[in-house]
C-alpha cells in the first residue's frame, strides 16, 4: 500500500536524487516514497476526501465519512488530463485495475512480492486517479453502516461530493480534461457520476469538471 511519508528536506531530496517537486512534497497528501520501491519517479497524491459538502451535505451518524484516493501524476502533470479509473463488482476496489491491468505499478512475486512500474501504464499519457468507492470498499471504510449509501445513485453522489473536495485540495488540475474509464459495473457506475457532474457544473458555488469524455469497457 502507499506510505504517506514525511516530507524531506530539501537536502535530503537533493541526496536522493527525488524527483518530486518543492511544492508538491510540501503538500499534505503526497507520496514521496513506496515500499520496496523507494523514492516514487512522478508526482503523486493519497489520502481521504470527504463525501459531505454542497452536493452531499451531511452524514445520517454525524461522521466525516470519506473516499480513499490515489493520483499519480504524468509528466508536467499540472497541464495533462486527469483519467479517473473505475473497477466494477459491484464493490470491486479499483486497486485491481491499479496493480493488474493499466495503473503505475504491478506486483511482481519472485521470492516475495516486488512493486515495479508498469511499462506501459496509462500515466505515461495522462495523470491516473482512483477512488476507492462505494463508501466501505477496501481502504474507504465506514465508520456507521449508517452512511452506506443505499443505491448506486447514492453512491455516485457520494463519489461526486469526493471528486469536489480532492479537487479543491489540488487547484492546479482542478480545470483540466477529465476522462472517467472503467469495466464492468463501472458500466453503471459512470455514467450516474457523469450525470452528477454534468448537474454539478450548473450550480456556480461547485467546481466546474471539464468532462471530457467516458471510456466503457465490457460495460454492466
Amino acid at each position: 500500500m502507499t506510505t504517506l511519508a514525511p516530507v524531506p528536506t530539501d537536502s535530503e531530496n537533493e541526496q536522493l536524487g527525488s524527483p518530486v517537486s518543492k511544492q508538491v512534497a510540501q503538500a499534505p497528501d503526497a507520496v514521496t516514497h513506496l515500499p520496496g520501491l523507494g523514492s516514487v519517479a512522478t508526482q503523486q497524491f493519497a489520502g481521504y476526501a470527504s463525501i459531505t459538502g454542497d452536493a452531499y451535505p451531511k452524514t445520517r451518524s454525524g461522521y466525516a465519512e470519506s473516499l480513499f484516493y490515489w493520483f499519480v501524476g504524468a509528466e508536467d502533470y499540472a497541464n495533462k488530463p486527469t483519467i479517473i479509473w473505475s473497477n466494477g463488482g459491484p464493490g470491486s476496489s479499483s486497486f485491481w485495475g491499479f496493480f493488474l491491468e493499466n495503473g503505475p505499478y504491478q506486483i511482481e512475486s519472485a521470492s516475495e512480492p516486488k512493486l515495479t512500474e508498469r511499462p506501459y501504464a496509462w500515466n505515461q499519457q495522462a495523470n491516473y486517479l482512483i477512488f476507492e468507492h462505494p463508501l466501505s470498499v477496501m481502504l474507504s471504510f465506514a465508520k456507521s453502516a449508517k452512511d452506506l449509501p443505499k443505491s448506486p445513485e447514492e453512491g455516485a453522489q457520494q463519489y461526486y461530493q469526493a471528486l469536489q473536495n480532492f479537487l479543491a485540495m489540488h487547484p492546479e488540475i482542478a480545470q483540466n480534461p477529465i476522462i472517467l474509464a472503467g469495466e464492468s459495473y463501472a458500466g453503471t457506475y459512470l455514467p450516474l457520476l457523469a450525470r452528477e457532474i454534468k448537474r454539478g457544473n450548473k450550480q456556480s458555488h461547485n467546481t466546474h469538471i471539464h468532462l471530457k469524455a467516458m471510456v466503457l469497457m465490457d460495460a454492466w
